[in-house]
């Protein structure tokens, strides 16, 4: 699951990352996009021009942010089939082969 705005930097460089990765993964990992703390419009709007067709909820006032003790930008969240948080990642933009590698270590899924 990555938390992402339109307004982010490195949240705009991983997104089409992310895109590869469901690409590849297919039905072997649901990967989820979280807009958080954006307007609608902002989100629709770079989901577009990155061309990400991935579902996408939205969090307009960032509570899932919060809820895992964060408060920045770009968080990626690795969770199990049973729903239970394995990872949080909160650093540097992700490219798709650091997608691949802690969805391997924390989710056990290869590419």
């Amino acid at each position: 699951m990555n938390l992402w705005a339109s307004w982010c930097g490195p949240c705009r460089t991983e997104l089409p990352a992310f895109q590869s990765y469901a690409d590849k993964v297919g039905d072997r990992v649901l990967v989820l996009g979280v807009d958080t703390g954006d307007t609608r419009d902002a989100g629709a709007g770079l989901l577009q021009d990155t061309k990400v067709t991935f579902p996408t909820l939205f969090d307009a006032q960032s509570r899932l942010l919060s809820g895992v003790g964060r408060n920045a930008l770009p968080v990626t969240l690795f969770v199990d089939a049973d729903g239970g948080l394995r990872y949080v990642y909160n650093d540097k933009a992700l490219d798709e082969a650091s997608i691949a590698r802690l969805a391997g270590t924390h989710l056990g899924v290869g590419t």
